[in-house]
Formats: structure tokens, sequence, C-alpha cells
């Protein structure tokens, strides 16, 4: 699988990435970045694999339940990749 370059990341983002690092890319079908913005960290995952729509779902049902979880900020389509994005610090 491809990985998303800076500028495809920065749009999903709509911010400037400082610096970039891979978490995970042990299965074919799904990555995972670190990502750090100038406010924040954010774990991207991304990739075909349809279980992170499932996993968003997860976390938000967590949130309802005001139970600690990483914040999510988006769960989109991006070019034929499933996109999972969630705040970490």
């Amino acid at each position: 699988m491809e990985k998303l370059v800076t500028a495809d990341l920065e749009e999903l983002l709509n911010a400037k990435i400082l610096s970039k690092e891979v978490i995970d890319d042990s299965k074919n079908e799904r990555l995972i970045e670190k990502i750090y913005l100038v406010d924040r960290t954010v774990l991207m995952k991304y990739g075909y694999d349809g279980g992170l729509k499932h996993e968003s779902l997860v976390y938000t049902t967590f949130l309802q339940n005001n139970d600690l979880v990483p914040k999510v900020l988006f769960n989109t389509n991006f070019r034929g990749l499933n996109v999972l994005a969630l705040e970490v610090g």
C-alpha cells in the first residue's frame, strides 16, 4: 500500500505538519502514522482495512460513556483509502 504524502495529510487535517513517523506498517492493507502539528499530535490510520470504520464507532461509543480514549478527529474515505484520525495529545 502506498503512503499518503505530506500534502495529502495536510489537506485532510487542514493543518501544517511539523513532522511525522510511521508507527506500524506491518499490514499490507493499513498504515499507522504519528503526525506532529503545531498544537497537537494526531494518530492517522489509513488503508483498505474495512475495520477502521468499526474502530471509529467503538471510540465514539466509549466517548459517549465518558471513557478515556483518543479523540476521533474524523473517519473518511480519501482517494479510495479508509482514513481514521485520532488526537493523542
